[in-house]
């Protein structure tokens, strides 16, 4: 089924079953593991099997000149369409989960409070969407590239009053509502769907005899958003290079693309230590996200904690993983 799924996308790009059936096993079994890991093993294949019957061509019943065929193969593209927006609104819910914490060990000494005789402590932090969750989202988004080339192969997308989906969509809760900004020809603007997350995250710092000698909490909201920009000003599909020159896949604006917020790194600094419960080696812990203990966590709980010592936080090139745009087209 994921190997039916994968291979629909890259039959147009195929030039031989041999030459892609390696790729195609490759990119499933990423696709399937991916899957699993993001959403969990009882989710995913049930996600996997509506994604491959959404993805299906409607081919049989094409309109003609009678209106019943005509009605008819609009109504089954609309239930596709209505189903598509529904199970990506189950895909996206999911955004509490895809990703992970990361903390420095080497805590860094502060201004010292000689009165009170106690010390501040800070270290380095950041959040982080996981590659798991970037690989289902190629593919989901890439199904909708498939469904939206398909419609504007129908000749009807206008008729049906369907120009400008995926942004307009057909259910009260379209997942790719976009927002707009600015005014006139030039000064029109799309921004994406926002999926926000909130996190309160609590950090403890433990002594060598095991005992938290400090503690902080931390709220952030990572999101990102989706982008279904396909249409030029008039609501006109464009393709691939198609009548706008400048379409192309590397042009942001007309691109079926992920925008992630990565610029998550904070310093979290722990105040009025007592100096006498410190020790020459302190260790840092995730106490608990959003209420949630780590080792208490459900199986649908999948945020992932990647303690880092100070020379493997310094070795992370940060900078080099700033990269927060994935163009889908």
């Amino acid at each position: 089924m994921i190997a039916l799924l994968v291979s629909s996308f890259s039959a147009a790009q195929a030039q031989s079953d041999a030459e892609t059936q390696p790729q195609q096993v490759e990119a499933a079994a990423l696709f399937q593991s991916s899957l699993v890991n993001t959403i969990g093993p009882s989710r995913a294949e049930v996600t996997a099997k509506r994604l491959t019957d959404i993805i299906t061509n409607i081919s049989a019943g094409n309109p003609g000149t009678d209106a019943n065929n005509d009605v008819a193969f609009r109504r089954r593209w609309m239930e596709r369409l209505t189903n598509t927006e529904e199970l990506f609104n189950v895909i996206f819910s999911n955004r509490g989960l895809p990703y992970t914490i990361y903390y420095s060990n080497g805590l860094q000494q502060g201004r010292i409070n000689y009165q009170a005789e106690t010390v501040q402590l800070s270290t380095m932090i950041n959040i982080r969407m996981n590659d798991d969750w970037i690989n289902v989202l190629n593919i989901t988004l890439q199904a909708i590239r498939k469904i939206d080339d398909e419609l504007q192969g129908t000749r009807r997308r206008s008729d049906w009053g369907l120009n400008d989906w995926p942004n307009t969509g057909v259910t009260q809760n379209n997942p790719f509502r976009n927002r707009f900004s600015g005014g006139g020809f030039s000064g029109i603007e799309r921004h994406g769907t926002e999926w926000k997350t909130d996190f309160s995250i609590i950090f403890e710092v433990l002594n060598s005899n095991n005992r938290v000698i400090g503690r902080q909490t931390v709220n952030i909201s990572p999101h990102f958003e989706i982008y279904c920009s396909n249409r030029d000003f008039y609501g006109n599909f464009i393709g691939h290079g198609g009548r706008v020159s400048h379409a192309t896949f590397g042009d942001p604006n007309r691109a079926i693309r992920l925008w992630n917020e990565i610029d998550n790194v904070k310093t979290i600094t722990f105040d009025n230590v007592k100096i006498n419960e410190t020790s020459e080696v302190m260790t840092m812990r995730v106490a608990s996200v959003n209420g949630i203990r780590p080792e208490n966590r459900p199986d649908n709980f999948r945020i992932q904690v990647a303690p880092l010592s100070d020379s493997q936080w310094k070795a992370y090139n940060w900078e080099e993983r700033k990269e927060a745009t994935f163009y889908f087209r």
